[in-house]
């Protein structure tokens, strides 16, 4: 088993080896087979990097929009 950490490049999201959910743009960091882990490598869709983790977004609630300054 080899630990990547596995960064979508493209506008869609997809199932990926051990039941994970690689979403769209974002990135995971998981336990994969040797086999598995040398596919995700040569895929054009991904970027990997070892050992590296993916930090977790913060939850949808917590998140504060960004306020712009008003003009006039």
């Amino acid at each position: 088993m080899t630990k990547l950490t596995v960064r979508n490049l493209t506008n869609s999201p997809f199932d990926i080896e051990g039941g994970h959910r690689l979403p769209a743009m974002g990135g995971i960091t998981a336990d994969f087979s040797d086999h598995y882990a040398a596919l995700l490598r040569v895929s054009p869709g991904v970027e990997v990097v070892e050992g590296l983790e993916v930090p977790s977004p913060p939850p949808a609630s917590q998140a504060q929009p960004k306020k712009r300054a008003r003009k006039g």
